[in-house]
């Protein structure tokens, strides 16, 4: 089946679905979640249903290490949910999903670096990927060093050092005291004697926001107050009728004369004149076009006045230079606004607006009262209503009972009355699991009504009231760590015409895979999408597939010591499956506690579904009318092969 041919070809996914249509154990909470989502778009008077401890620790965990929690952590969160959190934030996997938010921001990671490769062992291909990663990270990993240390986050536009790893101090001329071909990042300078203000004094940064003779660094202005301060330059409201220059006059004065050009030009190239110090390019390969774009020059900022007709400014206020330049947005309230923005989008889900203007106020203060903090400011967003509610009920805010979330009544409407003639179908087919055409009904479905509500809602009241969300869904970053954490595979290698090294996943840098599972590819596409698309299913599906053959190749095929495990831990695999059955049955109930985060009975009808699942695949279910002979293998590790591909796409996988 065609599936949005050039979405799905230039994704470079398959467009042939082949799922059995028996033993998919596709939960029914993913279609009460949904079912949900679309009565809840109409309540008038909220009341947030919350999420029960587990899920909401759960939520966290995902949210703050990209994996699942652990039977302690459950445990102690019981108690003591602040440790738990504050755990979290001291390892890797936070810092890996710091440096995501910090892209979602910047927009910097990238696997290739176009220019300068004469300058450097380029045909080398481990040094030309070290490279592309440490130019793409300088500013992701100066955001990590904030966070990780709890340093005021106005530190991204004033502190008084960059960080960089080996690669990165030899690329960019930067004072590092680390060892030689170290890949620690460290704290360092510049050697060309620029005045540091964290991300404005980043080579890296202006590499991937370059500048042209004509554009006069307004490009890279425009930028940093769309990232600090929320002020796009691009978006401002100019009446049309201004917007004709006069073609007698020259266009430098029309920027500073003509009453259209002021509305952006009277900021924007005040902030622009900072930047000249910064090279023209990137271009060529040399390695005297590498140490020229490196260096920054004093006296460019000297000739602002001749370049622009303006100095180095700020909204007015008159600046000295990239660090009086720190200093004036670190001060502007916008900036506190804007970054609470960047922190609560990326970690519920949404964008804030005009009516979230009380939220954001107790954001702002949050992060004024406490220095800046990062992590208090990450702390109060996943302890907040919102953050752990799965939804809202009629009524006065904050009385729901968490145990009650499952069981809450909704208004019948059409729209759920569809809902549930549909799910009603699908339960009352033999088939445990939908076709990818059900699939795609139900994703329709989603948008049509979702959309439907939003416009009545428009209509009668303005916005939307509700903004509760019934259920997240993963980030291919997500899915990437998910699939490192639970199994020890990732998705790398040959692809639909793609071969991407090991060190550049296709869940992080494959820009086709990434945009299709709800990703950016950070020049066309610079936002992320949050919900549930056929495309996000394809991909999920594909990168099962891929998991479970890697399971395959190294645990399955090959005799690996129990200590070096990862997946079957209770059994080997290669098991009689109806010799073996008690065994058997407790390593999928293992699973659906490291899979789902679910406590099931071994012998419940939860498990007994997946061991029919592998009695069929490997040709042991006697009882079964018609098999389908393209699942069916008498090898017993290959049915655990297409077992493990089941499970690792049911969507409780992706949801959380």
């Amino acid at each position: 089946m065609n599936l949005y041919p050039s979405a799905v070809h230039r994704a470079g996914l398959s467009v042939e679905i082949l799922i059995p249509q028996k033993h998919f154990p596709l939960t029914k909470t993913f279609f009460l979640a949904l079912f949900f989502l679309f009565s809840s778009l109409n309540t008038s008077a909220e009341e947030y249903v919350f999420l029960n401890p587990h899920e909401h620790v759960m939520r966290i965990a995902m949210d703050l290490t990209g994996g699942r929690p652990s039977e302690e952590d459950f445990a102690i969160a019981e108690s003591n949910l602040d440790s738990v959190i504050n755990r979290y934030m001291q390892t890797p996997e936070f810092s890996e999903q710091m440096m995501w938010l910090a892209n979602d921001i910047f927009l910097v990671r990238t696997d290739f670096v176009e220019y300068f490769r004469d300058s450097y062992e380029y045909d080398r291909r481990e040094v030309r990927y070290q490279v592309a990663k440490a130019v793409g990270e300088e500013p992701l990993r100066l955001f990590d060093y904030i966070v990780r240390n709890d340093r005021p986050i106005t530190e991204l536009v004033t502190a008084d050092y960059t960080v960089a790893n080996a690669t990165l101090a030899m690329f960019w001329n930067i004072d590092y005291p680390g060892e030689y071909g170290s890949d620690q990042w460290l704290r360092g300078r510049y050697l060309d004697g620029r005045q540091h203000a964290g991300v404005l004094s980043q080579t890296s940064f202006f590499y991937r926001y370059n500048n042209t003779i004509t554009n006069k660094n307004r490009h890279r202005a425009n930028n940093v107050t769309r990232m600090f301060l929320g002020d796009d330059h691009l978006l401002r409201n100019v009446g049309s009728e201004l917007r004709i220059a006069d073609p007698e006059q020259d266009l430098l004065d029309l920027t500073r004369s003509n009453p259209a050009c002021l509305a952006c030009h009277s900021s924007l190239d005040g902030i622009g004149a900072h930047f000249n110090g910064f090279a023209i390019g990137p271009s060529r390969h040399s390695e005297y076009a590498r140490e020229n774009f490196a260096n920054y020059s004093q006296q460019g900022v000297e000739r602002s006045q001749y370049v622009l007709g303006r100095d180095p400014s700020y909204y007015g206020y008159p600046s000295n230079g990239l660090k009086d330049l720190g200093q004036y947005i670190a001060k502007d309230s916008r900036f506190a606004r804007t970054m609470a923005s960047h922190f609560y989008r990326f970690l519920v889900h949404r964008d804030l607006d005009y009516t979230d203007r009380d939220l954001l106020t107790q954001l702002v203060n949050q992060l004024q009262t406490t220095n800046f903090s990062p992590k208090q400011l990450i702390k109060s967003i996943v302890l907040s209503d919102e953050y752990r509610s799965a939804g809202v009920m009629g009524g006065s805010k904050g009385k729901s009972d968490p145990v009650e979330s499952k069981t809450v009544p909704v208004r019948q409407d059409p729209a759920v009355s569809v809902w549930l003639d549909l799910e009603k179908s699908l339960e009352e087919s033999k088939s445990k699991t939908p076709r990818i055409e059900e699939f795609i009904e139900l994703a329709e479905f989603h948008a049509q009504m979702a959309g439907q509500a939003l416009q009545q809602e428009s209509i009668t009241k303005g916005l939307p009231e509700s903004k509760a969300q019934p259920f997240k869904v993963l980030t291919p970053e997500q899915l990437h760590f998910l699939g490192k954490s639970l199994v020890g595979e990732e998705w790398a290698g040959y692809e639909g015409g793609q071969s991407e090294p090991e060190v550049f996943p296709h869940l992080e840098y494959n820009t086709g895979v990434k945009v299709a599972a709800g990703g950016y590819d950070g020049s066309l596409i610079l936002k992320r999408r949050w919900t549930v698309t056929p495309t996000f299913m394809l991909v999920l599906e594909r990168w099962a597939e891929v998991l479970a053959e890697d399971i395959y190749r190294k645990e399955l095929r090959n005799s690996v010591p129990w200590g070096e495990r990862v997946v079957f831990k209770v059994i080997t695999g290669k098991e009689d499956p109806i010799e073996a059955e008690p065994s058997i049955k407790r390593q999928i109930a293992n699973w659906f506690l490291r899979f789902y985060g679910e406590t099931v009975d071994p012998f419940g009808p939860e498990v007994q579904e997946i061991y029919d699942l592998l009695l069929t695949y490997s040709g042991r279910n006697q009882d079964q009318e018609k098999t389908d002979s393209q699942h069916v293998n008498t090898d017993v590790r290959v049915a655990w092969q297409h077992v493990l591909e089941v499970m690792l796409c049911d969507p409780r996988i992706a949801t959380y």
